[in-house]
């Protein structure tokens, strides 16, 4: 049986929360972290309610479309996420992301922001939802790998 269930991301992250909201939000900042181990990616991501975004890896066969449902700068993100493949499309899954000053510097002089990622869909198993879970902590380690400067 098919039902929706959810994953749960949570990060710190490395900066304040305006530098990780335009990170998450836009075009230009996405393509600092988002699947840049590969070459030709394209990204159309610019964040406002019912917009559309593409992100595409032409080179792997991999496209992710979807429509913003939620912007409230800088603490939430919510968006349809719809993935092809080779192997066809997969039904229409829902993305929250929450974001939140994190304390103060640690006395490093760095700001942080905790990063919530709440990612649901029809499953009838735990395997999308531990396969989209993969995708997120990769991905995210390419966020933060980004704003350390690496």
């Amino acid at each position: 049986m098919t039902t929706t269930r959810h994953i749960e991301v949570v990060r710190i992250l490395p900066d304040d929360i305006d530098r990780v909201w335009a990170a998450l939000s836009t075009s230009d900042g996405m393509r600092g972290w988002w699947w840049r181990h590969w070459n030709g990616v394209r990204i159309r991501f610019e964040a406002g309610v019912d917009a559309d975004y593409a992100i595409a890896a032409p080179e792997q066969g991999i496209e992710l479309t979807g429509r913003f449902t939620r912007v409230a700068h800088p603490e939430h993100l919510d968006f349809t996420w719809c993935w092809r493949d080779a192997d066809g499309a997969e039904p229409e899954e829902q993305v929250e992301i929450t974001l939140a000053a994190h304390g103060g510097d640690d006395g490093d002089g760095v700001e942080r922001t905790e990063l919530r990622v709440r990612h649901g869909g029809p499953w009838s198993d735990d395997e999308p939802g531990a396969r989209n879970r993969q995708g997120w902590e990769f991905t995210l380690d390419q966020l933060v790998a980004m704003l350390e400067g690496r």
